[in-house]
């Protein structure tokens, strides 16, 4: 396992949630771009307001780290902690809501996002702290669940007519069916998401060998103090 230092950590994380909201679009808008239908329209609006909600929390989280760093002279692992565990608690409710949005578990072209949270978060925690990954892992089966659930309210479209999902205090929230009503698009985007997934363990063994050499570079680079025997 290897130990990063905390702006090892810090990069690191504000890559991955960068990725993260690259990844939004090119699954969730770009395939979709030629799709004219009114009817994805609200889907499409959402999934554009989930990016926001990212690069907002990618702002806060990194901004705040860096006003730290600057007062505190430099990074430390607390802080590093903060931003990571912003980025985590933001993708996962960002990332249950479009599920939900799209109809649930069957239908939705993001659920292997619930799959790449804790990818990221392992290469970025220490290996002492590894509970906290558990945490995560028990909070994503609870996401799992609920969109199971939601999957199972809706059933067949065609059959059940369910267009919004009730919420509390009387509020609902429209329902975006893609995998019907813009299925070329639903296509593609599930095919890019297959292929991500399919080399998710190149992209770790990936960021590991990087976090690697960046530790030899720095170990290289530390000056050596030569102690002189007393005679």
């Amino acid at each position: 396992m290897v130990e990063l230092t905390p702006l090892q950590r810090f990069l690191a994380t504000n890559i991955a949630q960068f990725l993260g909201a690259l990844l939004l679009l090119f699954i969730g808008l770009i395939p979709f771009a030629n799709d004219h239908q009114i009817n994805i329209g609200i889907g499409v609006t959402w999934i554009i307001y989930m990016m926001a909600v990212i690069f907002a929390a990618l702002f806060a989280g990194g901004g705040w780290a860096l006003w730290h760093a600057q007062k505190h002279n430099g990074l430390d692992h607390c802080c590093v902690n903060r931003t990571i565990w912003t980025y985590v608690i933001v993708d996962i409710v960002v990332v249950l809501f479009l599920v939900c949005q799209e109809g649930g578990l069957c239908r939705s072209i993001f659920v292997p996002l619930f799959f790449l949270i804790p990818i990221a978060l392992m290469i970025v925690e220490p290996h002492d702290k590894l509970k906290r990954v558990y945490i995560v892992l028990f909070v994503l089966i609870m996401c799992i669940l609920i969109s199971y659930m939601v999957s199972r309210y809706v059933g067949v479209p065609a059959e059940s007519k369910v267009e919004r999902l009730p919420l509390f205090g009387g509020r609902s929230l429209a329902v975006t069916y893609f995998s019907e009503l813009a299925h070329p698009g639903y296509d593609v985007s599930v095919f890019i998401v297959s292929l991500i997934s399919v080399v998710i363990p190149l992209f770790q063994k990936f960021g590991i060998g990087v976090i690697k050499l960046m530790r030899d570079r720095e170990v290289i680079a530390e000056p050596t103090h030569h102690v002189e025997e007393p005679s």
